[in-house]
């Protein structure tokens, strides 16, 4: 998991806290403090989170954001904006400074600049840094407490309010677009420290349905609001003259992932899950010393290794085998002899297996079968 930079400010001794039990009148005064708070107010906000995938074979998929953004002031004209992204391993890293209206980038060793308002580069980040106004007819319960001086809003959410605020705030993968979408829990955690919004901490669980496969996610987030120690000021080796505009640069995705599905499908495995290119046209993926998964484009197959056991699934013709005699049809759903039920019920689970990869490369078994 993720430094929980968050907790700094809420952890104390249990002697130094007070807690007491919610009154109509808190949500009342939470609602003037939130209304309040002055987030950007020379500060620096710092987001880290986690999202975790898991399935129904105990394997999971790891999504983790570091987002840092400084402002010199609350318009923003001079502003610093650093993100990381590590998606199951595969790590993008970018370092902007924005002034003059323009975000000046780097990402490895691209330095590229784009036009945009200080809204705008705020809208940027994957995780929204202004407040958010949790709202009583979605809460269930409301603990408030106080420590070290600051006062803590802990809200259990509704059914309704926490499908609402994940759906619009946190969910990255987008997961209500799925079928059997649901929240099943959600708690928000705010502290404020002389009037002003210092910390939001979030957790959240969820489920949907992707190609009849179950699959549940964690989602947890804490974010700090810190004053700045100082001024902040380009550094001394900025120069605008070293950057090109970002439409100059991004040729778009057709030509920078590739021009066919089964091109773009490569760059992603590699680049967003991890993949390493084995041979030409083969890439691999290992999950553990035992668990592995290979895609084969030259013979248009999804490989799953567990020790010596071996299932194959061809996308092009819509069968799978294991070993040298079993042999099976997904569209008839029916095995050669040599077939065990359990090995016809693996064979099956494979295919949800490169589904899910096809998932989280935005792609599908139809983008492939119809190149």
């Amino acid at each position: 998991m993720i430094v929980t930079a968050a907790l700094a400010l809420l952890c104390g001794c249990a002697e130094d806290r007070q807690e007491n039990p919610a009154q109509p009148a808190e949500y009342e005064e939470y609602a003037e403090a939130v209304k309040a708070a002055e987030t950007l107010s020379a500060a620096a906000v710092h987001v880290s989170c986690t999202y975790t995938l898991h399935f129904s074979d105990d394997s999971r998929q790891v999504f983790i954001l570091a987002e840092d953004l400084a402002a010199a002031d609350r318009d923003g004209s001079t502003a610093h904006l650093t993100q990381e992204i590590n998606s199951n391993g595969a790590v993008v890293h970018t370092d902007g400074w924005y002034t003059g209206g323009r975000l000046y980038n780097t990402y490895e060793t691209l330095k590229y600049y784009e036009d945009m308002t200080f809204a705008q580069l705020k809208q940027s980040m994957l995780v929204p840094v202004d407040p958010v106004a949790v709202d009583e007819a979605e809460t269930e319960s409301l603990n408030r407490t106080e420590e070290d001086g600051a006062v803590i809003y802990e809200f259990v959410l509704t059914p309704a309010g926490r499908e609402r605020l994940f759906t619009s705030r946190y969910d990255l993968y987008q997961m209500g677009q799925e079928e059997n979408y649901e929240v099943s829990a959600g708690t928000i955690k705010q502290t404020f420290r002389n009037g002003i919004l210092s910390g939001e901490e979030a957790d959240f669980a969820a489920s949907v349905t992707v190609s009849n496969e179950p699959v549940k996610a964690e989602y947890h987030l804490e974010m700090t609001y810190e004053p700045l120690t100082g001024t902040l000021e380009l550094p001394a080796a900025f120069a605008a003259s070293d950057y090109v505009s970002y439409e100059e640069l991004d040729p778009g995705p057709e030509e920078s992932e590739g021009e066919t599905p089964e091109e773009i499908l490569q760059y992603r495995l590699v680049n967003r899950l991890g993949y390493a290119e084995e041979s030409p046209g083969v890439y691999r993926t290992e999950f553990n010393t035992n668990e592995v998964y290979v895609i084969d484009f030259n013979t248009k197959q999804f490989i799953y290794s567990n020790r010596t056991s071996r299932y194959v699934y061809n996308w092009n013709g819509d069968t799978g085998g294991f070993g040298t005699s079993c042999n099976y049809d997904y569209a008839s759903k029916t095995g050669s002899s040599e077939c065990k039920e359990s090995v016809l019920e693996t064979l099956e689970e494979i295919k949800t297996y490169f589904e899910m990869e096809l998932y989280y490369c935005e792609m599908s078994l139809s983008d492939l079968k119809g190149e």
